[in-house]
């Protein structure tokens, strides 16, 4: 997925795995990124590894 602004190429590929983590569904529709969760979101210990860290990242 493209992402970034005048800072830099920030993708949000990390985000989205995150989120599947703790218990998101993702879809893509017409364009969108759909994330649900029916049954809500389970909180863990998720690694978001990177050049920059969870800091940045998360």
């Amino acid at each position: 997925m493209p992402g970034g602004c005048a800072i830099g190429d920030r993708p949000i590929d990390l985000h989205l795995r995150g989120l599947q983590e703790l218990g998101a569904k993702i879809r893509l529709k017409s364009g969108y990124i759909i994330a649900e969760a029916p049954h809500g979101l389970t909180g863990k210990d998720v690694f978001m590894g990177g050049p920059f860290g969870s800091t940045v990242l998360g």
